[in-house]
C-alpha cells in the first residue's frame, strides 16, 4: 500500500536525482551512484516494520534483544535521505 510518506519520499528521491542529472547534463557515474545511495533511505522510509523488527546477533559478542519503533526507523530514512544531498552540496 503506498502511503503519503512513502509517495512523498519517492518524489523527492526523483527530483534530488533529476536535479543531480541537470546539473550533470546527463547520466552519469556519480549520478548513478546517487540513486544507488539513495535506495538506503528510500527503503527505510517504505519497510520500518521489516527493518525495526530485527532482532539477533549482529556480530563481535553484540546483539539486538528489542526491536525498534518503526517511527524511528522511517525517521532515520528520512533524515537520510534528505541530509546526504545537502552533505553532497556543502561538501562539494
Amino acid at each position: 500500500m503506498v502511503t503519503k510518506a512513502r509517495f512523498a519520499a519517492l518524489i523527492v528521491a526523483v527530483v534530488l536525482l533529476s536535479l543531480a542529472i541537470a546539473q550533470k547534463g546527463a547520466l552519469t557515474v556519480p549520478v548513478g551512484k546517487l540513486g544507488l545511495v539513495l535506495l538506503l533511505p528510500l527503503a527505510l522510509i517504505w519497510f520500518p516494520e521489516e527493518f525495526g523488527s530485527f532482532t539477533g546477533y549482529i556480530g563481535h559478542g553484540r546483539r539486538i534483544d528489542a526491536e525498534t519503533p518503526p517511527v524511528l526507523i522511517s525517521l532515520l530514512g528520512w533524515l537520510l535521505l534528505l541530509g546526504i544531498p545537502l552533505l553532497a552540496y556543502y561538501a562539494s
